[in-house]
């Protein structure tokens, strides 16, 4: 008997550690945008074991209307595993931070980033499929009557819209501020996201300006897994009762 409830002892610790334990990994690696944009491509397994492929990367517009850009050598793109491996991240940073500033009464300017990419997966059963994106942007300082707007949509594979999280940073006086915008959808094996992010200098008084400093899209996927909480209490379950069936 003590043989029995030693080895259920055993049984139930390992059940309580799963809480710590994730079997998710990624073969995505901190990159710069130059990187994502000559066709590379990297995967994410959630907790499930299912395989999220990122990729198709493509750029459509990244300029002022002065023809200015930051190269897109000096954008970095950080990956970023999240959730207890539900959730993933990938960060775009401009270095330096995008400033547009107004230089006079009537006379503004505009820079506008717009990317999109793919994310697919083949799941067999209701885990791993991509159901909802968030987009997260931060703001340096907000001028006058300078704005940064971000503007994510997001498209299954036949094109249909399946949600579109926006941010509008445009209060004077706002100071490295981030935000977040996120939709839910019916889970999906494949989808686009599409990003459009604009720093308005404004132009009312000559005075505006406004910075962007970084933005992210981050995708989650349905689970099959148990949360952490409920796997410890069934360990604690086990241990309860094995405990006092050994008293007895």
């Amino acid at each position: 008997m003590r043989t029995l409830f030693t080895r259920i002892c055993v049984i139930g610790a390992l059940a309580l550690s799963v809480t710590g334990v994730s079997s998710a990994s990624t073969t995505c690696t901190n990159q710069t945008l130059t990187v994502l944009l000559s066709g590379y491509t990297c995967t994410w397994t959630t907790v499930d074991g299912v395989v999220e492929t990122f990729g198709n990367f493509n750029l459509i517009n990244n300029n002022n209307s002065a023809g200015g850009a930051v190269p897109t050598p000096n954008w970095s793109a950080t990956f970023t595993e999240l959730g207890g491996s539900t959730a993933f991240r990938l960060t775009l940073t401009p270095t330096p931070s995008i400033t547009e500033t107004s230089t006079a009464a009537g006379s503004g300017d505009v820079y506008q980033f717009q990317w999109f990419y793919d994310i697919s997966n083949s799941a067999p059963g209701s885990a791993g499929l991509l159901n909802s994106e968030t987009l997260g942007t931060t703001v340096g300082n907000i001028v006058v009557d300078g704005s940064v707007q971000a503007v994510k949509t997001v498209a299954d594979r036949q094109g249909n819209g399946l949600g579109s999280p926006s941010l509008n940073f445009n209060t004077a006086g706002q100071s490295n501020t981030t935000g977040t915008s996120s939709r839910t959808f019916a889970g999906q094996t494949f989808i686009r996201v599409f990003d459009s992010v604009n720093v308005n200098s404004g132009s009312n008084t000559g005075s505006g300006s406004a910075t962007l400093t970084s933005f992210y899209n981050q995708v989650g996927v349905t689970t099959t897994v148990p949360e952490p909480a409920s796997v410890s209490l069934i360990g604690l379950g086990l241990l309860g009762f094995l405990a006092r069936k050994f008293r007895k």
